[in-house]
Parts: C-alpha cells; structure tokens; sequence
C-alpha cells in the first residue's frame, strides 16, 4: 500500500453495496459537495441499479469508478471518470464524484485517487482534456486540482442552492497537451 495507506482499485459489481454506503454518508457529511442530499441521492441510486451500473456502465476502459480501500478493505474514496459517446465530445473525459471520507482527509488520498485516473487516461485513445467542476469555496479541492496541472475556465454562478445560500461551481480543465 501506498503512503496514504490505502489500496487502489476500479470498483466493481462486488463493491456495489460499499459506494453507496459511501456516498450516501456523502450525502449527509456534505451534501453541497455532492450535489445531492441524502434522500434524493438514496431514491436514485437503489442498490440494484448501482449493480448494474457496475456490471455495464462503469466497467469499461473510458468509464470507472476508483475506490481507495484502507488496510480492512473499507472502501474510504471514490472518484468516477466518465466520458461521453458522442462524437464530438469524445476527446474530453469528465471527474465527478470524488468523496473522501472524513477520517481519512488530509492523508493524501484524493491526490492518490486523482493521480491513478490520470494514469488510466493517458492511455486512453482520443483523449485531449480532462474536465471536472468543483465548488468554488472547496478550497482544499481547488488546491488540489491545480497542484495536477489543472486550470480554472471559467464559473457556473449560483449552480447550487444550499441551506437558503447560492454556490458557484468551477469548471476546471487539464489539457493533455495531445490532439485526436
């Protein structure tokens, strides 16, 4: 294992149970950084879907979910990677639903997570950015995404409305300095 003492995997049919527990206390810990609260991620992501997510959707090169997994095998970190079928938008790959639990914070293990999915997307054919959003006022995350490379393009104003207050997303962008 790593430094951060955790294990790095692409999630699994198997493992369909541990990331929605996962990010179903994402949900609760900080819903603004998820985007959804508990209820509504709950109603729409019923375990037998995220099996055949898992099984069919997330299970191939372009399109994953990487989990970190502690010294017990308790999944602590996600982060999903998704990439369009169109045509058009096939030279860009999408970060999304990065969650760390809060225990494990601060250890290095985003970073851990982020750098093993740029180490799947540079052999990815056709692949010439990297794009994420992230809340304006996360911080740590923004601090992280640029230490990697990545560059602000822009502000999605008033994305989120969350206890009664506006939040911005940043669009961030890693270009991979290749052309499809």
């Amino acid at each position: 294992m790593p430094a951060t003492g955790t294990d790095i995997r692409k999630l699994g049919p198997a493992d369909a149970f541990a990331f929605r527990r996962l990010m179903l206390e994402g949900c609760r810990e900080t819903p603004a950084d998820v985007g959804m609260y508990e209820d509504e991620w709950s109603a729409g992501n019923p375990l037998e879907l995220l099996f055949n997510r898992f099984s069919e959707e997330w299970s191939r090169q372009d399109q994953f979910v990487l989990g970190a997994f502690d010294a017990g095998d308790t999944l602590v970190a996600t982060l999903v990677l998704s990439r369009s079928p169109l045509k058009m938008y096939r030279h860009t790959v999408w970060i999304s639903g990065v969650y760390v639990d809060p225990g494990w914070r601060k250890r290095g293990v985003a970073r851990h997570l982020l750098d093993a999915v740029l180490t799947e997307v540079a052999v990815l054919d056709g692949v010439e950015q990297v794009m994420l959003k992230v809340r304006s006022t996360n911080h740590r995350a923004r601090q992280l995404y640029r230490a990697a490379g990545f560059r602000s393009v822009g502000m999605e104003p008033r994305a989120l409305k969350f206890q009664g207050e506006h939040l911005h997303l940043e669009w961030m962008v890693l270009p991979l300095g290749r052309d499809g």
